[in-house]
């Protein structure tokens, strides 16, 4: 202890000293604290790099490097020596789960507190579990109460001949070393536990001994730091120049997922046909990218991480194993557990995983069948049930790769969410949340049509009525479901459509005239909404950043008022769709567009059936017969096969040519590509 320094300082460097002994982190609460408390102990807390976070008005001491918490995912991968969590002004969750895994093994959590840190429901169960663990250290006034730690030995991680600090990083690095041909490796763990680094010891041990072109790609540049970090330390002979490692045998290059989509869409294989593809912190990328990837890449490993604040790695391995098991069978699983970064048995962990429910899983036990009962949760009670909120948490992210935990807060504290269950046999096997929007009086739909009035939590209403026009959609009350999801075991029961069924009744008890729903447009999920009977009503002109696909949403009219907006949604949506598939859309993948574009059946002019045959029969060119084929889309495609009908849209709407037809089907050039349209135009003429 300095003999110089105050109580408090004295108090924190004894406590580092001891934490960097058994090679393990704590929190120090700081609430309602004196000033001149808090300069006491950050005068002890040390440390060469030392974070502080916190809102813009927030006032960092020097030594400090401030950071705001909207930006907290940009040190994913990265450490700090000491870190002081300013919280007063608001509890960013996300942000705490981000930073809290970059302090180093010996290190302190300042988490500053007050009043405005614990409001609404998810703020009272903070506060309460803060109060009630055993491994927190207080600030109270002048004097820092420290929590009883258990006995724990001296913390010596050591190396082995490759580097790795333990045996399942090592496991890592020999199964990426050993990479084969359609055997994926998929690499899960919890943060601390070594992933990153694993990726670049292999990369260095692939250049040195065979070389090669290695690519990588991971949610942003900062993810990759501790491989790059690892792969310069074991691959000396190498340098790096920005996103790209260059080695005497080969090279690395890091791609960030914008580059990624550009590149995947280019008919040359990126990297060389030869090329291995590392993914890190796939659970964050969207599920689409990773998909493509599989499938252009013949070598390739999937890291992420099991409980993290960046996405579900346990939803990921859950949901992203169907796609796995179809296309690549032979993939293996891994999955490190021994944390690197500090000891086992690390107090801030824990205490990080029970506040953010960084746990939370799902029973993968196959639920028996039994009666299903739909039950609406009280939110003030579900907050103080710890096991019925993790129940309730596990589902939703098991569902869902990108759920976090400000997600459950925004369900417990966002006024007029819902949430509902469905049971069976004493489990909850699904969940949903809703959300009631929309019933503008005319003025504000006008204006909101306008673009001069912009109104919080009225996503489905407001969208509509500003960006496809539909100032009667914001006349009408809407249920949004925000968030649907059933227990993998107790799929295909029926269970989804029941929730579905309960809601709507309930929603047209009460005078709402529309149930909709928003959600990144995959096949999946479009089988689910269309079974309850949703129409389409927008598609999102830009892929979301956040599933890597269109956001699609969908309606189902609950009233007679509703059912006219219906009809009117489904006659704009499909015009719109038609006209920006030449324009906005004409990336979109033909299998979603051929899903979506279903307009009315016309009367059949005699007409469509004489270009039929001079299509389909004769040498006719499809130019002069474009716009008679479209404005009959809706009989004719009725009559098409699945692959008829998609290569013809592509023709007809996206301006594509035959010979991207002929590659569509493993064929080359643009004679394949008339042959194939010509015979589809045939058969419906013998149809």
């Amino acid at each position: 202890m300095s003999s110089t320094a105050s109580p408090l300082a004295s108090a924190i460097i004894d406590l580092r000293a001891e934490l960097s002994r058994r090679g393990q982190r704590l929190l120090v609460w700081c609430d309602g604290f004196e000033e001149a408390s808090l300069h006491a102990l950050l005068a002890g807390l040390g440390g060469q790099r030392r974070l502080w976070v916190g809102e813009a008005g927030a006032q960092p001491s020097e030594g400090f490097e401030w950071l705001q918490p909207g930006q907290a995912r940009r040190r994913l991968g990265e450490e700090c020596d000491a870190l002081v969590f300013d919280a007063r002004e608001g509890f960013d969750l996300d942000a705490f789960g981000a930073v809290a895994g970059t302090l180093r093994a010996g290190g302190c959590l300042l988490l500053l507190s007050a009043p405005a840190s614990f409001s609404g429901r998810f703020g009272s169960r903070l506060r309460r579990l803060l109060e009630n663990d055993a491994g927190v250290a207080r600030l109270e006034r002048d004097r820092l109460r420290l929590p009883e730690l258990p006995p724990a030995p001296d913390w010596r991680p050591g190396r082995d001949s490759l580097g790795c600090l333990s045996a399942d990083q090592r496991r890592a690095v020999d199964g990426l070393v050993a990479l084969k041909r359609r055997r994926p490796l998929v690499i899960t763990a919890d943060r601390g536990r070594g992933k990153s680094a694993a990726l670049g010891i292999a990369a260095a041990v692939r250049l040195n001994q065979d070389g090669g072109e290695l690519l990588v790609t991971a949610p942003s540049a900062a993810a990759v730091e501790s491989l790059f970090e690892q792969l310069g330390h074991h691959a000396p002979e190498g340098r790096r120049e920005g996103a790209l490692f260059l080695h005497p045998r080969g090279s690395l290059r890091y791609l960030d997922p914008e580059t990624l989509v550009e590149a995947l869409e280019q008919p040359e294989p990126i990297g060389g046909a030869g090329s291995t593809m590392l993914v890190d912190e796939a659970a964050a990328l969207p599920p689409a990218l990773l998909a493509r990837c599989l499938e252009r890449f013949p070598r390739i490993a999937f890291a992420t991480t099991t409980h993290g604040y960046e996405g579900s790695g346990r939803g990921f391995a859950i949901r992203f194993r169907q796609r796995l098991d179809q296309r690549t069978p032979d993939w293996r699983a891994l999955e490190l557990e021994t944390p690197v970064r500090w000891a086992p048995g690390d107090p801030l962990e824990a205490l990080t995983t029970r506040l953010l429910f960084l746990d939370a899983e799902i029973d993968e036990t196959e639920p028996a069948p039994g009666e299903v009962t739909i039950e609406r949760f009280d939110r003030d009670r579900l907050q103080q049930d710890e096991a019925a909120l993790g129940e309730l948490f596990g589902l939703l992210v098991q569902a869902h790769y990108r759920t976090a935990p400000s997600d459950l807060a925004r369900l417990l504290d966002q006024r007029g969410v819902e949430l509902w269950g469905a049971r069976a046999g004493g489990r909850l096997l699904g969940v949903a949340a809703t959300l009631d929007e929309g019933g503008f009086p005319a003025p504000l739909a006008e204006s909101v049509a306008r673009g001069e009035r912009r109104l919080p939590g009225e996503l489905l209403p407001q969208s509509l009525a500003l960006h496809e026009g539909l100032a009667e959609a914001a006349l009408l009350r809407w249920r949004r479901v925000m968030r649907i999801a059933v227990h993998p075991g107790a799929q295909r029961r029926g269970i989804g459509r029941r929730l579905i069924e309960r809601i709507s009744f309930d929603a047209a008890g009460k005078g709402i005239a529309m149930l909709g729903a928003s959600f990144g447009a995959s096949r999946e999920l479009l089988d689910f909404w269309f079974a309850v009977g949703c129409t389409p009503l927008r598609l999102g002109l830009k892929r979301e950043r956040s599933s890597g696909e269109h956001a699609l949403m969908v309606g189902r009219a609950l009233d007679a008022g509703g059912a006219a907006l219906s009809r009117q949604c489904r006659e704009h949506f499909c015009d719109a769709l038609a006209e920006r598939l030449a324009f906005e859309l004409r990336g979109l993948e033909v299998e979603l567009a051929a899903r979506l574009l279903a307009p009315l059946p016309l009367a059949v002019e005699p007409a469509l059936g004489v270009a039929l045959a001079r299509l389909g029969l004769g040498h006719a060119p499809l130019a002069p017969y474009r716009g008679l084929l479209k404005r009959h889309w809706g009989s004719l495609s009725e009559r098409l096969s699945e692959e008829a009908r998609e290569g013809l849209l592509g023709l007809l709407y996206q301006g594509r040519d035959e010979a991207w037809l002929a590659r569509r089907h493993g064929g080359e050039g643009r004679a394949a590509g008339e042959a194939l349209w010509r015979g589809w135009c045939a058969r419906t003429v013998d149809g």
